[in-house]
């Protein structure tokens, strides 16, 4: 009863407009964890599904050109690299927000590109750090799980 219980949160969790997204995903990838630890984790098809459905309508648009791209590629996507570049658009988004919609200085936000964890990422310099590091309890949690 317990698990499914649990996998009814699972697939009924939906990021709102206020949401971290990272920690939205975050959430997700631990009641996945706690589903497989009670042996009834969801396949990657349907973990992947209910990733999309979670996600808020803002992202609909993003969302088509990633899997549309997966699609023509040939490249199919896992649930982790769905997780990463949705976590990337995240940054992406917030720091469009805090530098130039918000009265912020453009000049003020400088991107670098290294090599984090062999993951390609980018580091953000020139941020607060309550910004640079929004996602990356997420990330380092799921960097030691692939």
């Amino acid at each position: 009863m317990v698990t499914v219980d649990l996998r009814r949160r699972l697939q009924e969790q939906r990021c709102t407009d206020k949401d971290d997204v990272c920690a939205h995903l975050a959430k997700l990838h631990s009641m996945r964890e706690d589903l497989a630890a009670m042996g009834h984790s969801p396949t990657d098809d349907d973990f992947y599904a209910i990733i999309l459905g979670s996600m808020l309508t803002s992202y609909e648009t993003y969302i088509s050109s990633l899997t549309a791209t997966s699609t023509v590629t040939g490249n199919v996507l896992t649930p982790e690299q769905l997780m990463s570049a949705l976590t990337d658009e995240y940054d992406r988004r917030t720091l469009r927000t805090k530098s130039g919609r918000s009265g912020g200085d453009p000049n003020d936000v400088a991107m670098l590109a290294s090599d984090r964890g062999g993951k390609g990422k980018k580091k953000i310099l020139g941020l607060e750090d309550s910004l640079q590091n929004d996602c990356d309890g997420y990330e380092q949690d799921l960097l030691r799980r692939l």
